[in-house]
């Protein structure tokens, strides 16, 4: 993922700096994917309003991580 940005923001200002994101030319995909709560896990948000849980990867290899 190459030139793709990855932000982390404070809630009280992460849509204030979502919409000022979303100005630059570049940045007009910009979404907001996710929030950092204190879990290991990681659970996934459909595009339907459901919710669950991301297993770990069992014997599967990880991607290539620069």
């Amino acid at each position: 993922c190459e030139g793709r940005i990855v932000a982390i923001a404070a809630p009280e200002s992460a849509d204030c700096l979502l919409r000022h994101w979303q100005r630059h030319p570049h940045g007009r995909e910009a979404a907001r994917i996710g929030i950092l709560t204190p879990a290991p896990e990681v659970r996934l948000s459909t595009a339907l309003g459901g919710r669950r849980w991301l297993d770990e990867p069992g014997e599967d290899p990880l991607p290539r991580i620069c």
